[in-house]
């Protein structure tokens, strides 16, 4: 269970978010690069931190615009789907 995900930018090692889901964290990169496109995210980095265990890291530049929009996609067709449910 992630008990907080951060997301970080990288190349000045600073904390922007934190966020109680991961699912919150990738909406907010979902957004932030369809606002302002992929490369918004080229250094950024999110990491999710499980119980007491150390930060690990579930994805980075590309990769996290990439997982982000992926995440926020699926989000939209599983609403579409209970909205049409009878």
């Amino acid at each position: 269970m992630t008990t907080a995900s951060h997301l970080w930018d990288v190349a000045s090692g600073n904390v922007l978010g934190e966020f109680s889901t991961e699912a919150a964290a990738l909406a907010t990169i979902a957004r932030l690069v369809r606002a302002e496109g992929s490369e918004a995210a080229a250094d950024l980095a999110l990491t999710a931190i499980t119980g007491r265990r150390s930060p690990r890291v579930v994805a980075e530049g590309s990769s996290l615009a990439e997982r982000a929009l992926k995440h926020e996609a699926a989000s939209t067709v599983g609403a579409r789907a209970t909205a049409e449910s009878p």
